[in-house]
Parts: structure tokens; sequence; C-alpha cells
């Protein structure tokens, strides 16, 4: 969320600076653990506008996004402890995909100990489950000024999870750039995000790779006309009752300004809502309800196919799933419904009849 950004970004900039003039960081492939990865969900593939199995058949993935992992441990009980409250079937959980945030004032101070202590836990957490996870390089700033320390961790973390069928990786979280976005700006991140993804794809040449956009991830216009090279890449949207769109002045108008923005580039490539929800905090772009933001953005992204995680499952981060009791929000249960209505097995247990 960029209120949050807004307030660490002076530290993050001193963190990152000294974090690039003294860490090493290993670029070594991380194999996956024998104990886990027969469970570990099949590798997709983009086919058109979808993602596909080896199959051939169509998969949308839906599920949630877990604050950032060291704050997990630090302010939480820790990974499992989330992972198994959202993916608990007899509770009526059913996520097929769990998004892990890394920030990268965490991260940059000591790479090393931040993969030990808590992004491979929880790589192997959800890969033991057999579901899919989504590295999220959890960035809230300018694109343009973060390029030595995005190059950095992803020639750390792409290698280690490219044998992992189950991994994909979220480049960059949020753009912070100017609200009127135009073919320029688009042009100008797409060829910044280009090096980010052939950088990439030079160490792990399968794992889909998913790029946001402009203005907080709220406006991807761009990637209908100017997508990026490659193969294996989908679009993230970010959407919240308070989201700016192209061609609307103020806030966002609904279905309308969704379909123009997001769902032209549904038409045409694989889109991942890697955040959206509701509730109500003051002065918050979160402000809304079941009828006015969660019933539309439903009906909205099943009839477009779009794949999702709800932002996010915790009592204090907004807009939240659960009250301090862990008993679901109003919003948390509309997330609830939604994951139920599409119940199944894991992703990586179906190949066994699990």
């Amino acid at each position: 969320m960029k209120s949050f950004w807004r307030a660490c970004a002076a530290f993050t900039l001193v963190a990152s600076v000294l974090a690039l003039a003294t860490t090493t960081v290993a670029h070594s492939g991380q194999s996956p653990d024998s104990s886990v990865i027969d469970s570990a969900a099949p590798r997709l593939h983009v086919d058109g506008k979808h993602f596909k199995n080896a199959a051939g058949e169509v998969v949308v993935l839906r599920g949630l996004s877990l604050i950032e992992l060291h704050d997990l441990h630090l302010n939480r009980s820790g990974h499992r402890f989330t992972i198994d409250l959202v993916t608990d079937r007899t509770r009526g959980w059913f996520p097929t995909v769990l998004r892990l945030p890394v920030f990268p004032d965490y991260y940059l101070p000591d790479p090393a100990g931040y993969v030990e202590k808590y992004l491979h836990p929880a790589v192997q957490y959800c890969t033991a489950k057999g579901l899919y996870c989504i590295i999220d390089w959890h960035y809230g700033v300018s694109p343009f000024e973060r390029d030595r320390e995005t190059r950095r961790f992803w020639k750390d973390i792409a290698p280690r999870y490219k044998d992992y069928p189950n991994v994909l990786y979220e480049i960059f979280n949020e753009l912070d750039t100017t609200k009127w976005v135009t073919g320029r700006l688009w042009r100008k991140w797409r060829d910044q995000a280009q090096q980010w993804v052939d950088l990439i794809r030079e160490a792990a040449p399968e794992n889909i790779v998913l790029i946001g956009g402009p203005y907080w991830s709220h406006q991807i216009r761009g990637a209908a006309e100017y997508p990026l090279a490659g193969r294996n890449l989908a679009y993230v949207a970010h959407v919240y009752p308070g989201g700016h769109y192209p061609n609307f002045f103020g806030w966002n108008l609904g279905v309308d300004g969704w379909e123009r923005n997001i769902g032209e580039v549904a038409d045409k490539h694989p889109v991942f809502i890697t955040e959206w929800g509701y509730g109500f905090s003051e002065g918050s772009e979160v402000n809304g309800t079941r009828a006015n933001f969660g019933r539309p953005f439903k009906k909205w992204a099943d009839e477009k196919g779009v794949s999702w995680t709800a932002w996010v499952a915790d009592y204090d981060w907004r807009p939240v799933m659960f009250d301090r009791d862990w008993e679901l929000t109003e919003f948390g249960k509309f997330v609830h419904e939604w994951l139920r209505e599409n119940a199944g097995p894991p992703p990586g247990r179906r190949r066994t009849g699990e």
C-alpha cells in the first residue's frame, strides 16, 4: 500500500545504500528439497491470455497475500501459523496460491540471512502444501531509482527457485509515479522492466514472471499496446475502491474503469490481480463495501478469468481480513466465500489423488 511506503521511503534509501556497499549475495541455485517436491504444484505456462498446465487446461489462481515475511515472525506467530490458518480445509479455506512479500529494507542488509530465516522456509511450506506461491519484491517507490537494488535481488532469488515449478516472480510491487499515465511513461517503464525480466530469464527460463505498472500498479493499459518481450509473462494490477484509472477524474468508477484499463490487457495477456480488497479506514483508498465494490469486482474478475490474491491476511494491515482474535471481518468473509466456491484439492496433490 502506498501510504506505508511513503512513510518508509527515506529509511529504505539509507538501508539500501548501506547494504549495496557492504553485502555480497550468493547466486547459487536452490534445489527443491526431496521432502516437499513431490507435493509441488505443477509448472504452468502462458498460452495467449491464459495460464495453462501441461495438459493444456486453463488455470485461474485464487488466494491471499500474507504480510511481509520478516514481520510475520517479528510481530505475529510466524509463517506457519498464518499459512495453516488460511489453508485449513476443515474451516472452508481453498486457496491455490499465496503471495509472499519481501520488503527491501529487511532483505538488503543481510540477503542470505533473510532467505534462510524467512523466505526459504515460507516457500518450502507453500510447496509442501501443494500451493503456488509468488515471491513479491515489495517496493513502492520509483522503479527508475531502484535499479541496482532490484537487480541485486533478482540475481540472488531467480536462480534459487528456478527449479521450483510452483514459484512465480513478481518483479516490483508498486510504482510511485504520476497518476496521469501516458504511453510514453508506460514505454519508459517497459524498457526498465524488460531489463529485469531478461536478467531473471538468464537464470530462470521457465518461471512465470509478473509485471506491474505505473501509479501503484493501478494503471497497466499500456501493456495491451506495448507489451514486454519474452515468454511466460503476465501483467499485474492492484484494485481498490479508491484506485485511479485512465480517462477518469477523481476516484475509480468501478467496472468501466477496470475494463478500460485492466480488461483491455486481460483480453490479450494473462492478468494477475495480486492486490485487491475493501473495508473502512479514515481517508483511505480501501474504503468500500461488499455491495459497492466486492460483488461488482467478483463478477467482473470471474467473467475476465483473471487470477488474484486478496490483500491482506492480517488483523492490522489494511484492509484487514481478520480481527485480533483471528475471526473473519466482513471483507475476510467475502474472500473466504469466493475461495470456497472454487473448492478443490491443492494443485500439487491433484496428481496423487490426495
